[in-house]
């Protein structure tokens, strides 16, 4: 019996110590109140719309291929309840500087700060309509 604790002593006292550590880890984010994250929800919404950011006063039209993507959000689940498609803002960015019509460009979501958002496809290409008699 006294070989059983002699024997790799120090590996068998780091290992209790960071089994104490974990412990009261997970005790001190419970009595925080802010859990583990288990109870973190994912909700998808399809077929989301895609806009346009375009300069001001811009008159040039686009479109986008494809016009619509499938946003999923995660996070809180009382906050991931309350999140509808409306709120949810979904864009492509023409204004910046180096935005070339008919290149691929990133899809944006504006979304409540405390969620995580994925989009897919993360990219759609985005073609300039030409003129037809505008004045």
């Amino acid at each position: 019996m006294r070989d059983f604790f002699r024997h790799n002593f120090w590996q068998k006292f780091f290992s209790l110590f960071l089994a104490v550590l974990i412990w009261f880890t997970v005790k001190a984010e419970l009595s925080l109140g802010r859990g583990l994250g288990f109870d973190d929800v994912r909700q998808t919404f399809e077929r989301v719309p895609v806009a346009v950011l375009r300069p001001l006063g811009s008159g040039d039209r686009f479109t986008i291929d494809p016009p619509q993507v499938m946003v999923t959000i995660s996070g809180d689940a009382a906050i991931v309840k309350t999140v509808t498609r409306d709120i949810l803002e979904v864009y492509v960015n023409m204004v910046e500087s180096e935005a070339v019509a008919g290149m691929p460009r990133r899809v944006r979501v504006r979304a409540p700060s405390s969620v995580q958002v994925s989009v897919y496809p993360e990219e759609v290409r985005v073609r300039r309509l030409p003129e037809s008699g505008r004045p």
